[in-house]
């Protein structure tokens, strides 16, 4: 007699009914995974379909991060705002946005909305924040989550 966990398998087992508990008690004896929770930073693009300069900021975004010595920071990760309530929700202060952690390092008083952002940069008004800002801005940010995004 078969047995599984100390109980009497039910007979007759043959076939696909056989592979099937098998597969069960497998599954139930496999050690139990613990999620790593990600505690890096988390770079955000917010952006809107069409826009002109959200490849723009994702170029600046990598290399920003790969001019930095660090494993800590993921991203970019694109997201694509597609409702007035998206924006609201999100804080969208036009296209593209970039969020550290939840939050805009560079502030404005632009409205919530679909608009082309401005950054003011070194070499004047841009697009996209220049990577020199960007990479100030990833070693500045204090650590602490925002609410999250996407």
């Amino acid at each position: 007699v078969y047995k599984r966990q100390g109980k009497p398998l039910p007979t007759p087992l043959r076939g696909n009914r056989l592979r099937s508990l098998a597969i069960q008690t497998l599954v139930e004896l496999r050690p139990q995974r613990k999620m790593r929770r990600w505690d890096g930073m988390e770079i955000t693009l917010l952006y809107f379909e069409g826009c002109p300069h959200s490849q723009l900021a994702s170029d600046r975004i990598t290399s920003a991060i790969e001019g930095l010595d660090r494993d800590d920071i993921a991203g970019p990760k694109h997201v694509l705002v597609n409702t007035p309530e998206d924006a609201n929700r999100l804080g969208f202060r036009g296209s593209p946005t970039i969020l550290i952690d939840g939050r805009d390092p560079f502030p404005t008083d632009s409205p919530v909305g679909f608009s082309c952002r401005v950054y003011r940069t070194e070499h004047g008004t841009d697009g996209a924040p220049s990577v020199e800002q960007l990479h100030a801005a990833f070693q500045q940010e204090p650590r602490g989550r925002a609410a999250s995004v996407g």
